[in-house]
């Protein structure tokens, strides 16, 4: 290895997480969950007695607070525990109960642990030791020469593990530093092949997996947007979780996924004939209480049972459902409708009957609403055809994951060829959420989870090989960025669930290598910027068109206002004139002729009242281009103008000027 890797002062922890991960995967079979599985069954031993049930939240908050993860979801716990059925759990129905002793594998995991702690510790007084000879600090504990070790490992690990005689090429200018101290202690070590320097490897090896145990990321960001191109329709079961109906567990994992939703910048969405199903569960457990003797309810629902509530209470309930959903934050949306001109996507009635086959439905309504949420979905993805689920656009979350299964099947088998389902199951999903996002707790012992993540996944030589093959290949291809390696964790964890499903048949499994993953992420990255682009484009000029008919509506509407508003004060002004002017003519002609018989002449007073009355009887009744009507033309046109102004300046505040 050349010095400029040699010496280099960074590692990306990134690319070094995906590529453990993967070579455990490919060597193992195993995903980040299964690394897990130690944890696990540590959380369950303390927690749970042989026979007794085996409860997600004292388990999980047993993971979180004793081993550092951060908060890990209860559904995520489920899909762990559901990995150790039927061998260490029983399950009925939701439940698990724990019918194995694991005081063995509690044991032994225990004595790992043990034997690694002791063998850091070893190395922290060995070093420790050195650099207080070299440095004539005698501040420096085991604590603090095992943060130099780490320290080192950060900068020079993988030239480190590849080849320890690497670190020989150390800048002389840094042989005052500790890092040039822990070098060289390390190639002394190495040179008197001593026991520590065999537990600094181990150490090492630890170091590479809890990278990937943590997930840990280089910006140490936790992936937020995400899915803020993806609507998440929930179905009936997570919405009454949602709405506290059911048992604790159960309500908190539902919260918990739409809080995490949102947080990754999802929409989260329900159809409306969901909430109708929900109205009907809770209109017959309302009557079910009300009447217990003359009727029968279909569903039960725990978080009422155990809080004994009344009918008139389940009554009120219903009437605030939709509130209840709205502060939640969940859109309500509608079915898709389909004529001839928009047929539906899928096969319903093929799909419908496959479900009636393979599933006990207790109401038909119940599978229409199901076949009409998977049909709405691919009817909202027409033609896109997904490579990740944040690119998908739309998808339906269902806790009934045989559901899911079937649904998958039938639409695969009947070439609906896709990348991404239309519907999928609660707990793989959450699972995919966390995965892309989690990390542990930052202030967790890093010697701590080290020691962790050698108890619980062993390395064997042939999967530190694998690693260096996968470190140098994706350094090679320009490394890795945090969504790249989100999407590759989550390809394993698919890829994961995906052996269990055909029974650990490697040949039904997609075997795509971390570079042929990258290679598909930027084909759909490119792909999803095109159509972003174009349908951009397609929105902006849709909105252009629809401004473009407003302004044109507003313009007419603004030529009636005058015109109508013009003829109305004409036709007032009119009547204003005819019942002031005629009067004023008929005085002047009275006058004018009672002055004619009071005097022999005729006076210029009397030819002048006469020729006005005479004169302004014409201009108004007969001429069409009269003096009087002139005038009350541009009367009613002065008022008009100033009604349209004021109608002008609305519409000149939404479209601008007008000509």
């Amino acid at each position: 290895m050349d010095s400029k890797s040699a010496t280099s002062t960074s590692f990306n922890y990134t690319l070094a997480s995906v590529a453990m991960l993967n070579s455990i995967f490919n060597i193992k079979n195993r995903d980040l969950l299964d690394s897990l599985i130690p944890f696990v069954k540590t959380a369950i031993h303390k927690t749970t007695k042989i026979g007794d049930e085996v409860k997600l939240d004292a388990v999980t908050s047993y993971l979180n607070t004793t081993f550092g993860f951060a908060t890990i979801p209860l559904s995520v716990t489920r899909t762990l525990l559901n990995r150790l059925s039927p061998t260490f759990l029983k399950k009925r129905f939701d439940t698990f109960y724990l019918n194995t002793e694991l005081e063995a594998d509690i044991a032994r995991f225990a004595k790992n642990e043990n034997k690694y702690k002791q063998h850091c510790e070893q190395v922290g007084n060995d070093l420790a030791s050195y650099l207080r000879d070299c440095t004539g600090n005698l501040n420096v504990d085991s604590a603090k020469a095992l943060d130099y070790l780490l320290f080192f490992f950060e900068s020079h690990g993988f030239s480190l593990a590849k080849s320890p005689k690497s670190i020989a090429l150390l800048p002389s200018n840094k042989k005052k530093s500790y890092e040039y101290q822990v070098g060289q202690f390390i190639l002394d070590e190495m040179e008197k092949d001593s026991s520590t320097f065999g537990f600094i490897l181990e150490m090492l090896q630890g170091f590479f997996l809890s990278l990937a145990i943590s997930l840990h990321t280089q910006s140490g960001g936790n992936g937020k947007e995400r899915f803020k191109q993806t609507c998440c329709y929930l179905d009936i079961r997570i919405i009454l979780d949602a709405l506290r109906c059911n048992a604790k567990e159960s309500n908190e994992a539902s919260l918990e996924l739409i809080k995490m939703l949102k947080e990754q910048g999802a929409r989260v969405c329900v159809f409306e004939h969901t909430l109708d199903e929900v109205d009907e569960i809770l209109y017959a457990y309302e009557r079910s209480i009300h009447n217990p003797n003359g009727y029968q309810r279909v569903h039960t629902l725990e978080g009422f049972d155990l809080n004994h509530v009344s009918w008139k209470d389940v009554n009120l309930f219903r009437s605030t459902v939709q509130l209840k959903v709205s502060n939640l934050g969940i859109a309500v949306m509608k079915k898709e409708h389909y004529d001839e001109a928009n047929p539906p996507v899928i096969d319903e009635a093929g799909l419908r009957n496959y479900l009636d086959q393979n599933i006990s439905y207790s109401r038909p309504i119940a599978l229409d609403r199901d076949v009409d949420s998977i049909s709405t979905i691919a009817a909202l993805r027409r033609q896109l055809v997904p490579k990740s689920i944040e690119s998908c656009g739309h998808i339906f979350i269902t806790h009934n994951t045989r559901l899911a299964h079937l649904s998958e099947q039938y639409l695969q088998g009947n070439n609906d060829l896709r990348n991404v389902p239309y519907i999928i199951g609660e707990p793989q999903f959450t699972a995919l959420l966390w995965l892309k996002c989690y990390q542990t707790h930052t202030n967790y012992s890093k010697i701590k989870l080290i020691q962790d993540a050698l108890s619980s996944t062993g390395v064997t030589e042939e999967v530190m090989q694998a690693f260096f093959h996968q470190v140098e290949l994706m350094e090679k291809s320009g490394g890795i960025t945090e969504e790249e390696a989100a999407a590759m964790k989550a390809h394993m964890f698919n890829m994961r669930e995906l052996m269990s499903l055909t029974n650990g048949d490697s040949e039904q499994v997609d075997s795509d290598t971390v570079l042929s993953i990258r290679n598909r992420l930027q084909e759909q990255y490119d792909a999803s910027t095109k159509e972003a682009i174009s349908a951009n484009k397609k929105a902006l000029e849709q909105l252009a068109h629809k401004r473009e008919e407003e302004r044109n509506r507003a313009f007419i509407e603004i030529k009636r206002v005058q015109a109508e508003t013009k003829v109305k004060y004409e036709r007032r002004l009119s009547i204003v004139a005819g019942f002031i002017f005629i009067p004023l003519c008929i005085v002047a002609a009275a006058l004018s002729i009672c002055d004619n018989f009071s005097t022999e002449t005729i006076s210029p007073q009397t030819i002048f009242l006469a020729f006005l009355a005479g004169a302004g009887t014409l201009d108004f009744f007969v001429s069409k281009h009269g003096l009087i009507k002139q005038c009350i033309s541009r009367i009613a046109r002065k008022i008009s103008d100033k009604k349209v102004d004021k109608k002008r300046s609305e519409y000149r505040r939404i479209f601008g000027e007008f000509n």
